[in-house]
């Protein structure tokens, strides 16, 4: 399993090297397309987001998480199903960060092994 995230990793970090569009700009550009009010994330416990509102959200948490972490860092979220984590997701993407997505249900020894072979040392719950 850890091998498969080192995998992953690595294409990842190979890619964004070459000066690929991020995930974060890929947004923009399909809310360009689309429009700003169109749902962007839709949330089965809270209200739907719309590309403005999950782009603003992601930059205004972005200014705080910047303050804590460091450029081109992996960090770990450990967060559920909701909106808020597509908004954390995208914040760090749009800050040059890497968010790395934990699953919990794997277990301590699964998250432990992705923590390290990662390299990730802050996590965001």
């Amino acid at each position: 399993m850890t091998l498969a995230l080192y995998d992953a990793m690595s294409t990842l970090a190979f890619e964004v090297s070459r000066g690929g569009p991020t995930v974060f700009a890929a947004l923009r550009q399909t809310r360009q397309r689309s429009g700003g009010r169109h749902v962007a994330v839709e949330d089965p416990s809270g209200p739907c987001l719309s590309y403005d509102r999950l782009i603003m959200s992601a930059l205004a948490l972005g200014r705080r998480l910047v303050r804590e972490t460091r450029p081109a860092e992996p960090v770990g979220l450990l967060l559920g199903n909701a909106a808020a984590t597509a908004v954390t997701f995208m914040a760090l993407q749009a800050n040059g960060r890497v968010p790395a997505m934990l699953n919990y249900a794997g277990g301590e020894a699964v998250v432990a092994g992705a923590l390290a072979t990662a390299r990730i040392q802050t996590v965001i719950t």
